[in-house]
């Protein structure tokens, strides 16, 4: 218990330190804001990306039906790109941010500093849903997918020998069905 106590207060007390250091900086409200804006942004747009492509399946725990099928199969290719975009935006957008940090005055470097932190507010929590929505509605569809989560199962399986780790087979009335869609989908012919 002693040890515990001892964990929560050094943490306190370095995010203490940290605080008081960004406090220094001209950068420090605009670091605040984001650590508060980003995790709500993130989540209102992980909620209406979710109903408007209408897979709220995901959530409800079930098998995925064949329109939603029809739909990963459109919507995957473009939030790909998206993630990709908003991923080769932070590398500009923080250091911009950093360089021209947000102050109360009207003057241009405020005002490039404030458009820089909505930019980048907007581009992280943009990425941060994309990429959780990405990862739950490929795994919905299929355990192994994206090919980074499937090699931590199959390397789950390899250390511990046990089968729990590997995702269930696909039943073969399954995989007809997806080579059906697929078909459909690429066939100019419809």
């Amino acid at each position: 218990m002693v040890e515990i106590l001892f964990l929560f207060g050094v943490s306190a007390w370095l995010l203490a330190l940290v605080f008081e250091y960004l406090y220094t900086l001209p950068v420090f409200w605009s670091v605040v804001t984001a650590l508060i804006a980003i995790p709500c942004v993130t989540a209102i747009d992980y909620q209406r990306s979710l109903r408007r492509q209408f897979l709220t399946g995901v959530e409800e725990d079930r098998a995925p039906v064949p329109p939603e099928v029809f739909r990963w199969k459109i919507i995957r290719p473009r939030w790909k790109k998206q993630i990709v975009f908003c991923l080769s935006l932070q590398p500009i957008l923080w250091p911009l941010l950093f360089l021209s940090p947000a102050r109360a005055s009207l003057s241009w470097d405020s005002l490039l500093g404030w458009l820089t932190g909505f930019a980048a507010i907007v581009a992280t929590s943009v990425l941060l849903s994309r990429l959780t929505l990405y990862f739950q509605v490929a795994q919905w569809f299929d355990q192994m997918t994206p090919r980074i989560a499937g090699w931590f199962w199959k390397m789950m399986y390899r250390y511990s020998d046990n089968m729990d780790y590997l995702p269930e087979n696909k039943s073969a009335e399954a995989e007809e069905s997806e080579k059906n869609v697929e078909t459909k989908l690429t066939d100019p012919r419809g």
